[in-house]
């Protein structure tokens, strides 16, 4: 899944790591099958990627990364993208 989460002036999007029924708190991929849950030091598996569209819509948009300054290799691997509002919107048009 991704998660959207929407203050005054920014959008926070993030990749969610569901082990059964636990999300991890601070996933940290290794590749792209692996994830290590930094608080829990559970390993696991990525077995479905299919509700990380939107991400993946969000993050081949280099016009909308470039315009919010999002060129962090290290949050984009550990699956954190935090978009000003007005950049956020104009996206959209």
């Amino acid at each position: 899944m991704t998660a959207i989460d929407a203050t005054a002036d920014s959008i926070a999007v993030r990749k969610l790591y569901i082990s059964g029924d636990a999300m991890c708190k601070r996933p940290y991929p290794l590749g792209n099958r692996f994830v290590v849950d930094l608080e829990t030091n559970n390993f696991g598996i990525v077995e479905d990627e299919s509700g990380w569209y939107v991400w993946r819509k969000l993050v081949s948009d280099d016009l909308l990364l470039d315009s919010a300054g999002i060129n962090n290799a290290d949050s984009l691997h550990a699956g954190l993208m935090d978009i000003p509002l007005k950049v956020f919107a104009r996206s959209l048009k």
